[in-house]
């Protein structure tokens, strides 16, 4: 089948452009034709910011055909993108639908080439929040309305899409696979060297971009905890603090955490991720607010344990005490798990868990869920033209 997906990928950074990457990698792999076209500027006055690239030290993964043609600013543009790739007769077109800001450029898109293919998007959220509120709303129900079909990630999507799916269109919900693009993981001790990290600590790690819904701030706060403090461990915090890290250091002062926390304020490039990982002894994701987790599929994928919310489970059974600690967000269950991890060593224990949990989120799982989409919604647009 020749299929395309429509989204972020490289030069473009984050989790979002990866998973398109990786997906078309699947389905390359299963024996289809696939073609990404990405954005050539990303800027949107509903989200109030122009996209950043990709670290320069990142590159495309190999072999995936990566064309930047579509400007989401620009109508004039779309046009010339929507008749290139009419030449291209496609047959599935998978639209990675992550931010406000590629709404209506995608609502054009796909409305001009409903006739050519079966149109589907991988939703990874449903942003609608002030302001704009409203815009924002009839903008998502005029992409929702152009579209044959949805793949969601967690319950939380399933339920937000369901006010603007007002045609009924099918939902398949499919868990996030796992972030398995980073390369292999490295010997602990071997890690923690290539980093500089002292090896007589153990490390928590804190990772990806810092936005407050991610609960950062709860972890910190953990660590003032009298007992987590009698123990040799170290909070690791990775990724770009979008200019709000004084939030964060002025907790850690108030708390006289200044040598229990370490801050690496920068956006990791990809070949670089597997040293994090590698060098902790478990995943800290505390979360207020979260449609799913990528962070937890790259920690399954260096058979990490995690520490996360019961918010961030979104649909998906992650198995408290055996993987990991499924908490509520305060920093009381939090240093709770902390306690129980280190002082009991229960490091070897989950590792192995892991191990057998992460195959239920392989990439061939993602994959089947799209081709159950593309013949549901293929029957029921040749039933709605009969």
């Amino acid at each position: 089948m020749k299929i395309l997906i429509v989204g972020k990928s490289f030069p473009y950074k984050g989790g979002v452009a990866a998973f398109n990457e990786r997906l078309a990698m699947q389905l390359m792999q299963e024996g289809h034709e696939v073609v990404i076209y990405t954005y050539s500027f990303i800027y949107s006055f509903l989200a109030g910011s122009v996209s950043d690239r990709f670290n320069d030290n990142d590159k495309p993964i190999d072999d995936i055909i990566i064309k930047q043609k579509i400007n989401n600013f620009n109508p004039l543009e779309w046009e010339k993108v929507i008749a290139e790739i009419k030449k291209e007769q496609f047959e599935l077109i998978i639209y990675g639908y992550a931010d406000i800001a590629s709404t209506l450029c995608i609502s054009y898109i796909s409305n001009r080439l409903k006739k050519m293919a079966i149109q589907v998007a991988v939703m990874h959220n449903v942003e609608i929040d002030h302001p704009f509120e409203g815009i924002k709303k009839m903008a998502m129900t005029m992409m929702i309305k152009q579209l044959d079909g949805f793949i969601s990630m967690s319950n939380k999507v399933t339920e937000e899409l369901k006010p603007f799916n007002k045609k009924h269109r099918p939902v398949i919900f499919s868990p996030h696979p796992i972030y398995d693009l980073f390369g292999k993981g490295t010997d602990k001790k071997l890690a923690l060297l290539q980093l500089g990290l002292n090896p007589n600590y153990q490390y928590v790690l804190f990772f990806g971009a810092i936005k407050e819904s991610k609960g950062l701030d709860l972890l910190i706060e953990a660590f003032a905890d009298e007992r987590v403090r009698q123990l040799p461990i170290k909070l690791l915090v990775v990724g770009d603090f979008n200019n709000n890290k004084e939030f964060y250091t002025d907790i850690m002062y108030e708390n006289r955490l200044k040598n229990n926390i370490i801050f690496v304020d920068e956006y990791v490039p990809n070949h670089v991720v597997s040293l994090y990982f590698s060098a902790c002894s478990i995943v800290g994701q505390p979360y207020r607010e979260v449609n799913q987790s990528g962070i937890l599929q790259v920690a399954y994928h260096f058979d990490k344990p995690i520490l996360i919310t019961n918010i961030a489970q979104c649909g998906i059974n992650i198995p408290n005490q055996k993987v990991g600690y499924v908490i509520n967000p305060n920093t009381t269950e939090i240093a709770d798990s902390l306690v129980d991890f280190f002082v009991n060593k229960r490091e070897e224990e989950m590792v192995n868990n892991v191990k057998i949990e992460k195959k239920k989120f392989m990439w061939n799982n993602m994959t089947e869920a799209i081709y159950s989409l593309y013949q549901t919604a293929k029957s029921y647009k040749n039933t709605r033209l009969i």
